[in-house]
């Protein structure tokens, strides 16, 4: 049921900042599991990375950056996604001199809007250089929205549109593959 859905992804999307058996039952599923992380991280460590005297993290506006540990002071602060709705809610991942972000949105809520030319964002995942946040690539899951149709009030609507990457990321460096789930699809505009 609809019902269950919703409670189990609550409860899903909370597990990590929940007491301590959420918590571990969460990183036994998705942390040890697919990825051999053979520890959980303490609970301040799990929504940045943390390597060489650096905090690297993202925040709700499209930006990743590196801080220093120490002070606090900004090393780089790169715009990985200008949409007006990004979202970014998936640690940072560091693997071998590349930090792995991904993108979300928060176009679903805006949508309740009549008057909202819903929808344009799209998921993506995006590979920084992690000493200087220089972009090295970024793919997105869906292609560029286009204009779909026109609502009964004149709105123009667009799609394809969302397949946000707000779940977590897994790395496979002996095959170099980067595995991340993706969200629902707002409008698939065909």
């Amino acid at each position: 049921t609809l019902r269950a859905w919703t409670a189990f992804h609550i409860v899903d999307n909370a597990a990590p900042y929940l007491s301590k058996r959420f918590a571990l039952a969460n990183f036994d599923f998705f942390g040890r599991t697919p990825s051999g992380q053979p520890q959980i991280r303490e609970r301040w460590k799990r929504g940045v990375s943390f390597a060489d005297g650096r905090v690297y993290a993202t925040n709700g506006l499209g930006f990743a950056a590196a801080l220093d540990a120490e002070t606090g002071a900004v090393i780089w602060k790169t715009r990985v996604e200008d949409h007006p709705r990004t979202r970014m809610s998936v640690s940072p991942q560091l693997h071998d001199g590349k930090l792995y972000v991904t993108t979300s949105a928060g176009e679903e809520t805006a949508a309740m809007d009549p008057m909202y030319e819903c929808c344009t964002s799209r998921g993506a995942a995006v590979a920084l250089d992690a000493a200087t946040g220089r972009i090295l690539w970024k793919t997105y899951v869906l292609p560029e929205a286009r204009k779909w149709k026109v609502s009964s009030k004149g709105v123009q609507f667009w799609g394809p549109a969302g397949a946000a990457m707000w779940g977590g990321l897994s790395i496979d460096p002996k095959r170099r593959l980067l595995f991340s789930g993706t969200g629902n699809v707002y409008v698939d505009g065909m």
